[in-house]
């Protein structure tokens, strides 16, 4: 499994390279990261819906604030500045 900091190194790569099928799927990457990591953020243990219970939507929260705005910070760097 990659880390972000690879995944970033990849996306620049691709970008120097022209390739910009690459650099937009290490995007999505990036950016699917973030969305998992504020799932987690947002709802304890990551489960948004309870299955038990016809798949109705849990209460947010759970999460913590300063997780929650370190996941923010760390995507808005990788991508801040880039056309991909």
């Amino acid at each position: 499994m990659l880390k972000k900091v690879e995944i970033y190194e990849i996306f620049l790569k691709s970008l120097e390279d022209n390739d910009f099928v690459g650099a937009d799927m290490m995007r999505k990457y990036l950016q699917m990261g973030f969305t998992r990591s504020r799932r987690y953020a947002n709802y304890k243990g990551g489960k948004k819906y309870n299955k038990e219970h016809d798949y109705k939507k849990l209460e947010r929260g759970g999460g913590s604030k300063k997780k929650s705005e370190k996941c923010r910070y760390i995507f808005q760097k990788m991508t801040s500045g880039r056309r991909a």
